[in-house]
């Protein structure tokens, strides 16, 4: 799932968002995935519409009926990082993500294996474009992958019918590397 975030920084949680997470606490499943916009604007530092208040009342009050039992993993959306200096280290803090990525970007991109499934989380907000340390690093991802299925998932899509609509770069970027080394499912 993707883009709960609410409307605005100081807003609850849509009624779509509180509807899934409703349904979530209903059913029984091993993990969750987000594609990131978990909050409106992520980077605020201080204040009542601090990235830490707003995750409080868009991702830890409206999960809560599925955090205690059920690994939550996101990857990061612009809104992570808007309206403030404060993006990654608030995301960071909130999770506590695999590491691996290199020195600067921990937790900001990451992979980790879940049963016969191995699982990537992209940052598109930065660059994955060749000779970046994020390219560079997926494809040392994809090329040491040992389990039969591979997915991975981030929030600016390749296609799109929606508003934003597609995303050039990872068409151009991602999408050849993904049919190259068989991933399952983006």
């Amino acid at each position: 799932m993707g883009d709960s975030r609410p409307d605005s920084a100081d807003s609850s949680p849509s009624q779509g968002a509180l509807d899934v997470a409703a349904e979530m606490g209903r059913r029984s499943f091993d993990l969750a995935l987000h594609t990131g916009d978990l909050v409106h604007g992520g980077g605020g530092c201080t204040g009542s519409d601090s990235a830490w208040s707003q995750y409080v009342r868009a991702y830890l009050n409206l999960y809560q009926g599925i955090l205690g039992s059920t690994p939550f993993y996101p990857s990061v959306g612009n809104h992570e990082l808007n309206g403030g200096s404060c993006g990654y280290e608030s995301l960071t803090s909130i999770f506590g993500l695999p590491a691996g990525a290199p020195a600067d970007d921990e937790e900001q991109y990451y992979a980790f294996d879940w049963g016969n499934a191995h699982l990537t989380a992209l940052d598109t907000n930065q660059s994955y474009e060749p000779g970046s340390p994020q390219y560079a690093w997926l494809l040392g991802d994809l090329e040491s992958g040992a389990q039969p299925w591979t997915f991975v998932f981030f929030h600016h899509p390749a296609y799109s019918s929606g508003n934003h609509g597609s995303t050039g770069e990872v068409q151009a970027y991602l999408a050849p590397l993904f049919e190259t080394y068989g991933v399952d499912m983006v």
